[in-house]
């Protein structure tokens, strides 16, 4: 079966509708026949409780809503959830989505920008970004001086 590796945002978003935007790609990609590796990245700095105070990545409510929406959508067993630089994590280690990633046809990125992994985006065949605000987009590199790792991109969508 041909892989694809998706790296979107689920847990950075909580409480959001923008969950919805992954998961369309991932069932789009699953009933295509691929099999489909998603993850994401929390950084320390970015784990909050309930009340927005800063806490631990498994107490965090990007940790509980992400294990909450893919289980719910019978993903749990290929996802993964990557705690500041991957020294935790929910699901896949960061092992095996490098290994993943060494086996996957490529590497689709929707939105936000590469995933801070090298050994992750060095390892894709293809890497494909999916720019669902180009505006949002070339305003922070352009403007801002924002480096989302667009150069990575072999393809780009806008």
């Amino acid at each position: 079966m041909r892989k694809i590796l998706v790296c979107g945002t689920i847990a950075n978003k909580p409480y959001s509708g923008q969950s919805i935007v992954p998961l369309q790609y991932i069932w789009g990609l699953k009933s295509l026949g691929f099999d489909v590796l998603f993850f994401e990245h929390v950084a320390a700095q970015g784990c909050w409780d309930e009340h927005q105070n800063p806490c631990s990545f498994s107490n965090s409510a990007q940790y509980k809503y992400f294990v909450t929406i893919m289980t719910a959508f019978s993903l749990a067993r290929g996802s993964s959830l990557l705690y500041d630089r991957g020294q935790e994590h929910w699901g896949a280690s960061l092992q095996d989505v490098t290994r993943f990633a060494r086996e996957a046809d490529a590497l689709i990125v929707i939105a936000g920008g590469f995933p801070p992994f090298s050994k992750i985006v060095s390892a894709a065949k293809k890497k494909i970004f999916i720019d669902l605000d180009p505006v949002y987009t070339q305003l922070w590199t352009a403007v801002y001086g924002a480096d989302l790792g667009l150069a990575e991109a072999d393809i780009l969508f806008t």
